[in-house]
C-alpha cells in the first residue's frame, strides 16, 4: 500500500482555503487529500497517531469522517505511572485513550483538585507522599456540535467513564530516587551522505546500497511496548549521493543548524578518504586527481563546524580507507596552510570502519561494506551506541576475509550511556521539534504533476515523480502523452485516447542532473510511459528544468526525435522544486 505524506501546516490550510472559497479548514483539508489519492482508512489511521501528540485538536476531522464513538479503555497496564523528576517533584501521568479525545479530572483523596485537567500531574512537595491520587477519565460527543445529533441518535453510546485505581506515592518515594535519570532525545536527526561516481579517481561499489539501508534502519527505529502497541523512535533522514566541494560544505553546515540541545544527531560518509599527518580526509566527487587539502573536506573542519552545539548524542560515522595517498609528499606541503585546529565536541562518539594506515573494504559478494554489513544488525540493539560499535567491531574481527587487515576504531567522550532506542520526548522544545519536522517534510515533497500543452497536436504531455528509495537528491520522473477529453456531464478530464497513443514524450534534462536512460514501462491505463532516474538534484538552480519533447511514434526508430525536424515539438519547462531543492532556492 502506497504511503501519502497527509499532514498540512497552517500556511498550506490556508492557502487551500482561499483558493477554494472555503473557511472550513476541515473541509478544505478533506477535499485537497481526497485528491491526492489519500484514502479514509488511511486519513483515520494517521490522525489517530497524530492524536497521540496534539490532543483535542484532531477530534474535528474525526467527527467528519465519522469515525465510530470509542469509549475510554486504559492504554498501558499501569493506569498511572509516576517518576521521580527530582528530589522535590514527582510526576503521575494517567495512560488512557478513546474517541472524543479523553478528558481528565485529578484527585487527592476523593477531591478534584483544581485546574489538573491534563494526563499529567507533577507534585512539587514530598510531604504529599502519604495522600491518595486517583484519575477520573471520560469521553463524550457533546450537545449542540455539528455532529451532535449523528452520535447522540437513539440507541448509540455517546459517552464513558473511568477512574483509575488508587495511587500512593509513599511506596515509590525510597525507591524512585535512587534510579539513573532516563535518557531521551528532543530528536533525531541524520546526515547520509554516500559518494560513489568519482570524475578522477576510481568509482566505489557499495555507497548507495549502503546509505539506502542505513537510512531505512535509522527510519524505522523501535522497541516494543506490548504485543500491539509500537512507539517510534525514528531519526529524521537527509540522505544524498555524490556531493562535490562545494556541496558537501553546504549540507554540512545546513546540518549544523538541526544541532539543538538534547538533539541525537549522526553524520555518516561513505566513499573515497585518507589519513595524511595525524588528519582524517572526505573526498567529494569532483576533487582531481592530484588533489590537494582545498579540494578535500577534513574531519577536523566538520568537527570544528559542530564545536558550539550541545546535542546530546553527536555520531560520526567514516566508512572510508585510512591509507596515505600516493601524492602524500605534495599533500603534507599545504597541509598546514589548510590544518583546522581540533575541535572538543561534547558527547561525541566516532566510529571509523578502519584504522591509521588500512583500508575499509567493499565485500564483493554483498552489496554493502564489510562495515555497514555488520553494522546493521546491531542498530536496534536495546544498547548503549558504544556497545553497538564495539559488537559490530566484534563482528568484523570473526570475518575471515578482513579479519586483521581492516580493525575498526572507536572514539568517544561520550558520559552517559545513550543508546539509538532512547525515546523522543518533545516537552520544552516544542517549537524545535516542529521546525525540524516541518524542515524535514519539505525534503522530501515532490512537485504535483504538470501538464503541458501542445497546440499543435492538441495534446498534453503529464509529467509526474515519485522516491527513488530514500533519497533527497535523486527522484524518478515519468512522462506520457494524454488528451482533454469533454464528457457527457460538459467536464473535462485527461484520457489516454487512440490519438494520444500515436506520440511519445520524451523529456531532456541539464546534463549536471545526471539523467539515466530511458526506459518505457507499458500500463493499460495510461498507454506508454517514458522513465528515468533523474540525480543530482542539489545542482538545479532556481527549480528544475527540463526540454519537453512531443513528437508522432514514426519518429522513434534512431531517436530521430533527438535530431528534431517537422512532427516534432519541443518546449521548456519549469517542473519547479523537489526534495532538497527546496531549501536551495537561492542556488
Amino acid at each position: 500500500m502506497p504511503k501519502f505524506d497527509i499532514i498540512f501546516n497552517k500556511d498550506e490550510v490556508e492557502e487551500s482555503c482561499l483558493k477554494l472559497g472555503d473557511n472550513d479548514p476541515v473541509s478544505v483539508l478533506l477535499d485537497t487529500l481526497g485528491k491526492r489519492g489519500v484514502t479514509v482508512l488511511e486519513l483515520l489511521s494517521r490522525l489517530q497517531k497524530l492524536a497521540k501528540v496534539y490532543g483535542k485538536c484532531m477530534d474535528a476531522p474525526q467527527f467528519a469522517l465519522r469515525r465510530r464513538f470509542a469509549p475510554v479503555i486504559w492504554s498501558r497496564p499501569q493506569q498511572i505511572i509516576v517518576k521521580v523528576v527530582d528530589p522535590n517533584c514527582f510526576e503521575l501521568k494517567c495512560h488512557a485513550k478513546g474517541f472524543p479525545f479523553p478528558h481528565f479530572q485529578w484527585m487527592k483523596n476523593g477531591i478534584d483538585i483544581d485546574e489538573e485537567t491534563s494526563d499529567t500531574l507533577f507534585i512539587h512537595h514530598t510531604s504529599h507522599v502519604l495522600d491518595i491520587y486517583r484519575c477520573r477519565v471520560w469521553n463524550e460527543v457533546e450537545e449542540g456540535m455539528e455532529y451532535s445529533n449523528f452520535y447522540r441518535s437513539k440507541g448509540k453510546q455517546y459517552r464513558s467513564e473511568l477512574l483509575s485505581d488508587a495511587v500512593s506515592l509513599k511506596e515509590f518515594g525510597n525507591n524512585l530516587k535512587s534510579e539513573p535519570k532516563r535518557l531521551v532525545a528532543t530528536d533525531k536527526v541524520a546526515l547520509i551522505i554516500g559518494n560513489r561516481r568519482y570524475e578522477h579517481h576510481v568509482e566505489l561499489s557499495t555507497p548507495e546500497c549502503d546509505i539506502e539501508a542505513l537510512t531505512h534502519a535509522l527510519q524505522y527505529l523501535h522497541l516494543e511496548w506490548g504485543s500491539n502497541d509500537r512507539e517510534q523512535f525514528g531519526f529524521k533522514t537527509v540522505q544524498l549521493s555524490d556531493l562535490n566541494l562545494e556541496e558537501m560544505k553546504f549540507f554540512v553546515s545546513q546540518y549544523k543548524k538541526l544541532l539543538d540541545d538534547g538533539i541525537y544527531a549522526i553524520f555518516y560518509f561513505a566513499g573515497h578518504g585518507f589519513e595524511v599527518a595525524g588528519q582524517c580526509y572526505l573526498l567529494p566527487v569532483d576533487a582531481p586527481a592530484d588533489f590537494r587539502p582545498e579540494h578535500c573536506i577534513s574531519v577536523n573542519w566538520v568537527q570544528s563546524v559542530f564545536r558550539h552545539c550541545t546535542p546530546s548524542l553527536n555520531l560520526m560515522l567514516l566508512d572510508i580507507c585510512r591509507m596515505s595517498p600516493a601524492n602524500t609528499l605534495l599533500f603534507a606541503q599545504d597541509v598546514a596552510k589548510y590544518y583546522t585546529q581540533p575541535a572538543v565536541c561534547q558527547n561525541s562518539v566516532c566510529g571509523f570502519a578502519t584504522s591509521v594506515g588500512v583500508c575499509a573494504f567493499e565485500a564483493q559478494t554483498d552489496q554493502t561494506s564489510i562495515f555497514m554489513k555488520y553494522l546493521l544488525p546491531h542498530l536496534h540493539d536495546p544498547v548503549s551506541i558504544t556497545d553497538v560499535l564495539n559488537r559490530t567491531f566484534a563482528d568484523i574481527a570473526c570475518d575471515e576475509k578482513v579479519s586483521g587487515i581492516q580493525v575498526p576504531e572507536l572514539r568517544t567522550n561520550l558520559t552517559a550511556p545513550r543508546s539509538l532506542l532512547d525515546p523522543i520526548e518533545i516537552e520544552g522544545h516544542t517549537v524545535s521539534y516542529e521546525s525540524h519536522t516541518l524542515h524535514w517534510r519539505h525534503l522530501n515533497e515532490l512537485p504535483e504533476p504538470v501538464y503541458i500543452y501542445f497546440k499543435e497536436q492538441d495534446l498534453y504531455v503529464a509529467i509526474f515523480f515519485n522516491l527513488l528509495g530514500h533519497f533527497n537528491n535523486k527522484m524518478r520522473v515519468g512522462s506520457f502523452v494524454v488528451e482533454l477529453v469533454k464528457k457527457s456531464s460538459g467536464d473535462e478530464e485527461f484520457q489516454y485516447t487512440k490519438w494520444a497513443n500515436t506520440h511519445r514524450a520524451h523529456l531532456i534534462f541539464p546534463e549536471e542532473l545526471g539523467a539515466t536512460s530511458e526506459e518505457v514501462v507499458f500500463d493499460t491505463g495510461e498507454g506508454p510511459t517514458v522513465c528515468r532516474v533523474v540525480s543530482n538534484l542539489q545542482r538545479a538552480k532556481g527549480g528544475i528544468k527540463c526540454k519537453v519533447v512531443l513528437c508522432h511514434v514514426k519518429h522513434e526508430e534512431n531517436k530521430a526525435w533527438v535530431r528534431g525536424g517537422p512532427g516534432i515539438s519541443v518546449t521548456e519547462a519549469n517542473i519547479g522544486h523537489a526534495l532538497v531543492t527546496r531549501i536551495l532556492p537561492q542556488w
